[in-house]
C-alpha cells in the first residue's frame, strides 16, 4: 500500500449484463399426465395417496434453478436445481390439482409461470381386507383365535385371549420397501405387564416388514419398520401422543411413505410426528394378533378384539385417516318420543329415552297431545296463531354433541295448514349457543308460481361462532316445494370432511335445482352448541322463528348416519331406540 492508501492493481474484473428472461419451463409426469380441460372424456389418473414425479425442463441454457408450487404459485422456499429438476407430489384429495413452475437464470431473471393441471382420482382400495364378517375365509387361525359377533366393532370381529392366538394370511401382503399403509380397529381387554401386543405385522426372515402395536414400556401405540432384516436390527418407530385406553375401540393407521422416507402413525384420526425411516423388503404372511421373530413361535399376542384390518399399496392421507376413524359405529345419544312426560314441575318435561341424557323442557304454549303421533299416540304441539308460540329446549350445557366429531339430528314434523305466501321463516329445530343459533333448519314460505298458494322451501343454516357477526353457510332445497302434511328432517355433520348435509323425507339435498344448493362443504364450526331447541331459534339472545305446527320422534346420534339409515328413520314404522340397521 502506498502513502495515499491505495493498494496494487487487481486482476481484471468482469460482469455480464443479461436483460433477457428465460422462456417458461415445461412440466411432465408419466403418473399424472396433463389434463385436457376441453376434453369431456378427460380421464382421472392414479389416485389419492399415490405419489407422482413431475419433471421440469427448459430450452434456456443459462437457467440455474426452478421455483415451484403445489396448488399455489411458485414459492421462494420451494426450489430445485437444474441437476435435480423434479418434485414428488402425493395428492391428498380427489379433483383437479396444479403444479406451477418458474425458471431463473444466473442473473436472477424469472421466466413466466408455467401451470400444469392434472386430475386425481380416488385412492386405490385396500389390497387386503379382513372384516371377519365372512366367517373363516382368507386367513388361518391359530390357538384360540375365533370370530365373534358379540363384542366386535362392526358385524363380527377377531377375538384373541393373549395366549398365542393369531391369524395369518397370504392375501394383501405389502411391498414394505415401498410406500404402504396398514389400518386396524382394536379393543384391548387387558394390557400386557411386559413387552407389548402386536395388532398387525408382516413377517420377514428375522424381523418384520412392519408392526402396528402397543408398547408396554411407554404405554403407547407404535408403528415400526426395520431397515435391515438382521437379528440385531432395531426398529424405527412412530409413537402416539395419547395413552392407550383399555376396553375402548381405537382406530390405528400406520403409513410408510417411500418418497421422503417417512413413517407416521394416526390414532383415532389424529396423526403424530413423522419419523425418517426406510423399510426392508419382506415377503412373509400378514399376521393379525402377533408378530414372528426368526424361527421362534409368534409372540406378543393381543388380549382383546381386532376388526376391520386393511392393507394399502399407497399412502393413506391425513384426511382419509380422519375419515376412516369417524366411521366408528354411530350411537344414539338422545331420543324424545313425547310418550313420557313429567308434569310435576314447571315447566313440564319430556323425558329422554336414553338414560342420563337431557330432557326437553316445554316453554310457553307448548304441550304434548295426540294429533299425529308418529311414535306412540303423542307428539309435541306448538300452538298455532300469533307470534308467542311454544317451544321445547334442553337445559343449558350437557348436550351430547361434539363439533370435533360427526353427529346426526333427526325429527318428524307437520303443519296444520298451508302457510301464508308472505309469512316469516319458521324454525323447525336449532342448535344454539348463548346468543345465536349455530345450526338451524327452517321452512321459508313463498307463493307457488301456478296457484299462488303458500309453499315452503327448506333451508339449513350454519354459523361458525356464537356471534351475530359470524359468517353463515346455507343449504337450500328449492327443488321440492312443500305445502303441508307430515315430513321428516335430518341433518348430518361429517367432521373430517367438514360437510353439513340436509335430508328431507330421507332424500339428501344434493341436487336442489337452479336456485338451491347441495351440501355445504368446508364448513367451520368453532363454538360448541349449548342447547337443542324445537320450534324456535335464538337471535341475539332472544327466541325467534316460531314453528306453528307439531314435532315428534327427535333423535341425536354421534356419527354421521348413512343415507340408507336416514331413509329407515323416515319410515313412520315404530322402532326401538337403537341405531337404524342394528335392530334385533
Amino acid at each position: 500500500m502506498n502513502d495515499r492508501g491505495y493498494g496494487p492493481w487487481s486482476d481484471a474484473c468482469f460482469f455480464t449484463y443479461d436483460p433477457n428472461r428465460p422462456v417458461a419451463p415445461k412440466i411432465s409426469s408419466t403418473t399424472y399426465p396433463e389434463s385436457n380441460t376441453e376434453d369431456p372424456e378427460d380421464p382421472w389418473h392414479r389416485g389419492v395417496g399415490h405419489s407422482g414425479r413431475f419433471g421440469f425442463t427448459t430450452t434456456s441454457p443459462d437457467v440455474v434453478k426452478f421455483r415451484y408450487g403445489i396448488n399455489q404459485n411458485p414459492q421462494s422456499d420451494q426450489e430445485r436445481s437444474v441437476s435435480s429438476p423434479w418434485v414428488w407430489v402425493n395428492p391428498q384429495n380427489t379433483g383437479v390439482h396444479r403444479v406451477t413452475v418458474q425458471a431463473f437464470d444466473a442473473a436472477g431473471n424469472p421466466s413466466d409461470i408455467r401451470t400444469y393441471l392434472f386430475r386425481v382420482g380416488a385412492g386405490a382400495p385396500p389390497g387386503g381386507q379382513w372384516t371377519f364378517d365372512e366367517g373363516g375365509s382368507g386367513y388361518a387361525p391359530a390357538g384360540n383365535a375365533h370370530v365373534t359377533d358379540e363384542d366386535s366393532f362392526s358385524g363380527a370381529g377377531l377375538a384373541l385371549d393373549g395366549s398365542g392366538d393369531y391369524v395369518t394370511s397370504s392375501v394383501g401382503r405389502l411391498s414394505t420397501q415401498h410406500t404402504f399403509s396398514v389400518e386396524a380397529w382394536v379393543k384391548l381387554d387387558a394390557l400386557p405387564a411386559r413387552s407389548g401386543s402386536v395388532v398387525v405385522s408382516q413377517a420377514s426372515t428375522h424381523k418384520q416388514g412392519f408392526k402396528l402395536y402397543y408398547q408396554a414400556a411407554n404405554e403407547r401405540w407404535q408403528f415400526g419398520v426395520y431397515s435391515a432384516d438382521d437379528p440385531d436390527a432395531r426398529a424405527v418407530v412412530a409413537v402416539s401422543d395419547a395413552p392407550v385406553e383399555v376396553g375402548e375401540w381405537t382406530h390405528l393407521v400406520g403409513v410408510h411413505n417411500n418418497i421422503g422416507s417417512t413413517l407416521r402413525l394416526y390414532v383415532n384420526g389424529v396423526g403424530g410426528a413423522t419419523k425418517s425411516a426406510n423399510g426392508l423388503a419382506s415377503d412373509g404372511p400378514i399376521m393379525i394378533g402377533a408378530a414372528k421373530y426368526g424361527s421362534s413361535s409368534p409372540q406378543y399376542s393381543v388380549d382383546g378384539v381386532v376388526d376391520h384390518v386393511r392393507t394399502y399399496e399407497r399412502a393413506v392421507t391425513a384426511y382419509e385417516a380422519a375419515k376412516l376413524a369417524s366411521a366408528a359405529a354411530p350411537e344414539v345419544t338422545s331420543r324424545w318420543t313425547f310418550s313420557q312426560v313429567d308434569d310435576s314441575g314447571s315447566p313440564s318435561r319430556v323425558l329422554n329415552e336414553v338414560p342420563g341424557a337431557p330432557d326437553l323442557h316445554l316453554k310457553n304454549a307448548a304441550r304434548v297431545e295426540g294429533d299425529f303421533g308418529v311414535v306412540g299416540e303423542h307428539n309435541l304441539v306448538l300452538a298455532a296463531g300469533g307470534t308467542q308460540l311454544g317451544a321445547a329446549s334442553t337445559p343449558g350445557g350437557g348436550l351430547p354433541l361434539d363439533w370435533g366429531k360427526s353427529f346426526t339430528v333427526t325429527g318428524y314434523g307437520g303443519l296444520p295448514a298451508a302457510p301464508a305466501p308472505d309469512g316469516p321463516p319458521m324454525t323447525f329445530l336449532s342448535l344454539s349457543g348463548a346468543t345465536e343459533d349455530l345450526i338451524q333448519v327452517q321452512a321459508v314460505p313463498y307463493p307457488d308460481q301456478e296457484t299462488g298458494l303458500g309453499v315452503v322451501r327448506w333451508e339449513l343454516e350454519a354459523r361458525a361462532k356464537d356471534a351475530t357477526s359470524a359468517p353463515v353457510r346455507t343449504v337450500v332445497d328449492a327443488a321440492n316445494p312443500f305445502a303441508y302434511s307430515l315430513f321428516h328432517i335430518a341433518v348430518t355433520w361429517d367432521a373430517p370432511s367438514k360437510r353439513l348435509r340436509l335430508y328431507v323425507n330421507g332424500d339428501s339435498i344434493d341436487d336442489a335445482g337452479e336456485t338451491g344448493t347441495g351440501p355445504a362443504d368446508g364448513v367451520v364450526l368453532t363454538d360448541p352448541p349449548d342447547r337443542l331447541h324445537l320450534g324456535r331459534r335464538v337471535d341475539a339472545g332472544s327466541p325467534a322463528g316460531a314453528w306453528p305446527g307439531a314435532i315428534d320422534d327427535v333423535w341425536l346420534f354421534t356419527g354421521a348416519l348413512q343415507e340408507r339409515q336416514i331413509d329407515q328413520l323416515a319410515d313412520t314404522n315404530e322402532r326401538d331406540t337403537v341405531v337404524p340397521g342394528e335392530e334385533q
